[in-house]
């Protein structure tokens, strides 16, 4: 038994979760307290339930054997409270798991394991020593010492590992995750490579995994960084596949130099193999782009290929999946997947009208492709001009640089103006006023023309006192007195 709750802690390090809590609860069932119904310390007697009374009689007569038998010991051996055996048991349950780490990267705490080095060399745990392990740990102390201690890395890159498995059906809450990391961009590009080489390395392969779409996503992530930069961490997390050609073509370039070798370009890729269930992928040419494959796969090729519909809720329940596909993916990517849906839809018609049918006005699956195609384009169409919308109402709104400059006290203004220059309300059409305001302003036309009919009074009928205040201030500075007197005027009439 430990003496205390310090030197109780260091002999869970290295551990697992689960090993700790059970030591935990042994150690507080060992006490004879409850771990799931011990009453919360300080509460009144009379609040008690009759078990929660037994409990508390039962830790009374624990801790008075306790401070028995801590009479008999040296003043210096202090028993572990149990109060602080519980408190231990729920931090760790809390997921703070690295709490008694040493890591001066306190940020990164919530996102490590807290284990030393014999956990990670014991082939118990990792199997893949020399494979894995070593060579990360010889490429963190030989190349990357000046970023990470080799444990810290360690810690954080298992942590990760794990952490992959767990949200790979959200690949995207995955990658911001890893954006999110307080990190800087050579760290973050580290862990990426270090995530990848322990999964396989790149190029991902094996479309069949379950991982595949995050690998995948992780890879794209990893190339985007550092493109025009030859850096050690892609030929440290290259596939052992890509590395031996790689190192094939290297030695016969070296014994044939006047030979040109390829291995090919490592960009180009099976689509075929990507797309298994695809059976026009590699008959079409197209560019999905930065569409994830997830994205190619659900909400394109399934979407879009050769389904035989016969009834008219069959589309509609189509069009409805396909809805629910778009919303459940990234604002960014929603209007370019459906974009290329329709491109490919097209072209994958076009495909099969030149190859394949043999009766293009009584095909069924021609009348299903051109049906799907409308339905989507229709789609597309109402998405652009909410979007449309959606940008103009966010022009429209004031931003908290110009939010007192309304199309109220434009107007307002310009009519003083026209006044000014002695311009009659019957030689100037209100729409033309309204559509010269609108190009000054670029406010929206309606609100504008609302205000020109009635400049110096609001919808609810009531005088723009406050209005004319704030524009004469302008006017003033401008030395337009002629204006700022008539102003004055309108203030003064009474109401």
């Amino acid at each position: 038994m430990e003496t205390n709750i310090s030197t109780f802690k260091q002999s869970l390090k290295g551990l697992s979760k689960k090993e700790k809590i059970d030591i935990i609860e042994q150690e507080i069932n060992y006490r004879g307290l409850s771990v799931f119904s011990r009453p919360m310390v300080g509460t009144p007697p009379e609040m008690l339930s009759k078990n929660e009374k037994n409990i508390t009689h039962n830790s009374s007569s624990i801790t008075n054997k306790l401070n028995t038998k801590k009479e008999e010991k040296s003043d210096k051996e202090e028993l572990i409270k149990s109060e602080e055996l519980g408190s231990l048991l729920n931090e760790i349950k809390s997921n703070v798991e690295a709490y008694e780490s040493k890591t001066s990267r306190k940020k990164l705490i919530p996102f490590m394991y807290d284990r030393d080095l014999n956990w990670y060399f014991n082939p118990k745990n990792i199997p893949a020593q020399k494979d894995l392990l070593e060579p990360t740990v010889d490429f963190i102390e030989k190349k990357r010492k000046d970023l990470f201690e080799t444990i810290d890395f360690l810690n954080l890159l298992e942590w990760h590992y794990d952490e992959l498995q767990k949200q790979f059906e959200k690949p995207f809450d995955f990658i911001q995750h890893l954006r999110a990391l307080p990190l800087n961009d050579e760290e973050r590009y580290l862990l990426i490579a270090a995530l990848l080489k322990w999964y396989g390395g790149i190029p991902i392969q094996n479309e069949h995994d379950k991982l595949y779409s995050i690998r995948r996503l992780v890879e794209k992530e990893f190339l985007s960084m550092f493109v025009n930069e030859d850096k050690l961490e892609r030929n440290f997390c290259a596939s052992n596949s890509s590395k031996q050609l790689k190192e094939a073509a290297a030695q016969l370039a070296a014994a044939m130099p006047n030979m040109k070798v390829s291995i090919g370009n490592e960009k180009q890729t099976d689509m075929s193999a990507l797309f298994p269930v695809s059976n026009y992928i590699d008959k079409v040419e197209i560019d999905f782009e930065d569409l994830p494959h997830y994205v190619i796969d659900k909400g394109i090729i399934r979407k879009f290929e050769g389904n035989r519909f016969n009834k008219e809720s069959e589309y509609y329940e189509w069009q409805n999946k396909l809805i629910e596909f778009l919303n459940s993916i990234p604002n960014n990517y929603r209007i370019k997947a459906l974009s290329k849906g329709i491109e490919y839809g097209k072209k994958v018609l076009q495909y099969h009208f030149d190859k394949e049918c043999n009766s293009r006005d009584n095909c069924v699956l021609n009348q299903s492709w051109e049906r799907r195609i409308a339905l989507a384009k229709d789609m597309f169409a109402r998405a652009e001009k909410q979007i449309k919308e959606t940008e103009e109402s966010k022009r429209e709104t004031p931003t908290e640089k110009n939010k007192e400059f309304t199309t109220a006290r434009q107007v307002l203004a310009m009519h003083l103006i026209f006044e000014y220059m002695q311009l009659k309300e019957t030689e100037i059409d209100k729409t033309d006023k309204a559509k010269f305001i609108e190009f000054l302003t670029g406010k929206d036309y309606k609100n504008i023309y609302d205000a020109v009919c009635n400049p110096f009074q609001t919808k609810q009928k009531k005088f723009r006192f406050e209005d004319l205040q704030y524009i004469r201030t302008y006017f003033e500075k401008l030395g337009f007195s002629e204006i700022v007197k008539a102003i004055n005027n309108q203030l003064e009439k009474p109401r």
